[in-house]
């Protein structure tokens, strides 16, 4: 079942959040620790603004793509972008959460290039705008002994006036520095993860070159797995760090016709959904910043030749 927003629900959330906070000055993480209180009020303004962030990156989904007439080449494009724009990440650099264990918690947020949705939507619809995928999703993860972390990245259900989107991906890292070779002058980690994203939306065509239009309800399924090898500098206060990774994808795109409609498809050779696989190196650039339990990071990479930006607020300890 999806969680079903507009845009004014989504304002009215942020606005309830940020006076329930302002009113009582300690805020409360029972995910981390019953016991656990933030005293400072700038701290929990923060957290808000996160989740408010966090929800905007959401609502711009509400603007969908129109797709008509996808060659082979154009399915090839919509799967690179959409599986780039979703790819797993925690925003994190080699080391563990902790030496023994260590709980983090937050979100992420961020945006990835996205020319050729454009491109094939502006064909339908010259005024068009839909430069970036975003990306938004809740951040958990711990660690155990020997450098052993899980990283999960959650995004519920969600209907935004009408786009639907649910994402879910989980990765395990392997922290080897912080176990053996400890002499290196860099932290080292190796990562894989697989990760599930679904999107649907109702988009509406001519039937040309015959009269009227065609709604129908179009969807997109994708699958990855992936391995990252990562390298870092741990300064106390921040840590940067380097990254080099292989995705492997598979997308399908479908759309049926709300009512039946002889002959109606959006590729150009009439079937009703394909399917793709593609591959691709990642290169990752970034750096974690830590502010006593708070956790603030920056994350470039590059995927399918193209850019892609996330940033993470989060908690641990």
């Amino acid at each position: 079942m999806f969680y079903e927003f507009n845009k004014q629900e989504l304002q009215d959330f942020c606005w309830d959040l940020l006076l329930l906070v302002s009113e009582d000055k300690r805020l409360r993480f029972p995910l981390l620790c019953s016991t656990m209180r933030i005293h400072s009020k700038e701290v929990s303004m923060k957290i808000v603004l996160s989740l408010i962030v966090f929800l905007t990156a959401i609502n711009a989904f509400a603007q969908s793509p129109t797709f008509d007439n996808i060659s082979a080449d154009d399915l090839k494009a919509v799967v690179q972008e959409f599986a780039g724009g979703f790819v797993h990440t925690s925003a994190t650099p080699p080391t563990s959460l902790g030496k023994v264990f260590g709980v983090e918690a937050g979100f992420i947020v961020g945006a990835m290039d996205s020319k050729a949705v454009e491109r094939i939507s502006k064909e339908f619809d010259p005024d068009f705008e839909f430069a970036y995928i975003p990306h938004a999703w809740i951040l958990g993860g711990f660690s155990v002994p020997y450098g052993i972390s899980v990283e999960v990245n959650y995004l519920p259900e969600l209907d935004v006036e009408g786009l639907k989107a649910d994402h879910k991906s989980v990765g395990l890292k392997w922290s080897i520095t912080d176990q053996f070779l400890s002499k290196m002058p860099f932290d080292w980690a190796v990562r894989t993860y697989y990760t599930q994203t679904e999107l649907s939306f109702t988009q509406t065509t001519l039937n040309t070159p015959l009269p009227g239009s065609t709604t129908a309800n179009v969807s997109f399924k994708n699958s990855m797995v992936g391995l990252d090898n990562l390298i870092g500098f741990d300064f106390g206060v921040a840590e940067p760090y380097l990254g080099l990774g292989f995705v492997q994808t598979k997308g399908t795109l479908k759309a049926t016709a709300t009512t039946a409609v002889a002959g109606f498809s959006i590729f150009d050779d009439g079937v009703e959904s394909k399917s793709q696989s593609e591959s691709s190196m990642r290169l990752i650039a970034g750096c974690q910043f830590h502010l006593t339990l708070l956790k603030f990071s920056l994350e470039y990479s590059n995927i399918f030749s193209a850019h892609r930006l996330s940033a993470k607020l989060g908690v641990g300890f």
